[in-house]
């Protein structure tokens, strides 16, 4: 397990990226169902153009898919000894994979607008409910056509997807066969794998639940800012979910953090999750207890 952990470093780093990312340094302010969006984020206060901070948005989140990616190519190497084939392969491979990733960001950046800057009378017009201190932000129009944003989400699926099913196909059919890994190495690398899929399938509706409801607001032509609001709340919340369910999923994470909960109620007199332990007092028997 000692090769996976670089590449499971570089998935929390890039999760944690992902949250400061969308909650500090971009912190977008949609208006669907247009692609209206104010950032009231570090890079707005800085003056950086809002389409690259899309575009930056953007490659974030791509990357740390990737880097989810990229844990199961190295159990893929591992287990299915693919170290005389792929181990010459993959580092041209991780190269290729994350320099792919500004590409996907793209379509955004040509289809923008030239003057993408929405003065305050062309908001109003367009969403008049919205309070005075909303319309006092700065909007800007990303793209005119959603499509660009549906086909560049499918695309970029497709690319992970076809990656992460050759892996995952592999990898469940080396652990069917016995081979020359011992019962207690399978069901090892079972387990892990299992936690793994936990870990990244349960954060995922975090992301794409909210994208949902955006393209939903497009479709059927409706608008709601209070679930805007709330897809967005929820979309910001990948990171944190993802960290506890790694915590409490990986037997050593939890036995970490339960034995430091336990010493911490200790501590106070609190016993938690041991029940302490009863002595029980035997009566030696000697030979003068028995002339006796």
């Amino acid at each position: 397990m000692e090769s996976v952990k670089t590449a499971m470093i570089n998935y929390h780093f890039l999760t944690f990226l992902f949250d400061l990312v969308f909650s500090v340094i971009v912190t977008p302010y949609f208006l669907a169902p247009s692609f209206i969006v104010s950032g009231v984020g570090l890079f707005e206060q800085l003056g950086v153009d809002p389409i690259v901070q899309t575009c930056f948005l953007t490659i974030t989140v791509e990357s740390m898919f990737l880097s989810a990616l990229q844990i199961f190519e190295n159990r893929y190497m591992v287990i299915c000894d693919a170290h005389w084939i792929w181990g010459k392969v993959r580092v041209p491979w991780l190269i290729w994979n994350y320099a792919m990733v500004p590409f996907f960001s793209l379509p955004f950046y040509l289809a923008a607008p030239e003057n993408p800057k929405l003065l305050k009378s062309e908001v109003s017009k367009k969403f008049p409910c919205l309070p005075s201190e909303i319309l006092d932000l700065q909007f800007y129009i990303i793209n005119e056509d959603l499509y660009t944003a549906l086909y560049t989400i499918l695309a970029f699926l497709v690319f992970l997807n076809v990656q992460l099913y050759f892996f995952l196909i592999k990898l469940k059919q080396k652990l069917k066969n016995r081979g020359t890994m011992s019962e207690k190495t399978r069901r090892m690398q079972k387990t892990f794998l299992r936690s793994m899929h936990i870990q990244m399938v349960i954060p995922i509706p975090f992301i794409v639940l909210p994208l949902l409801f955006f393209f939903a607001e497009f479709f059927f032509d409706f608008y709601s800012q209070k679930w805007n609001n709330i897809s967005v709340a929820v979309c910001s919340t990948f990171g944190l979910f993802s960290t506890l369910i790694m915590l409490f999923i990986h037997s050593p994470y939890r036995s970490f953090i339960l034995s430091n909960i336990r010493e911490f109620l200790n501590f106070f007199g609190v016993t938690f999750g041991r029940k302490p332990a009863t002595v029980i007092v035997v009566p030696s028997v000697t030979s003068r207890n028995l002339d006796s």
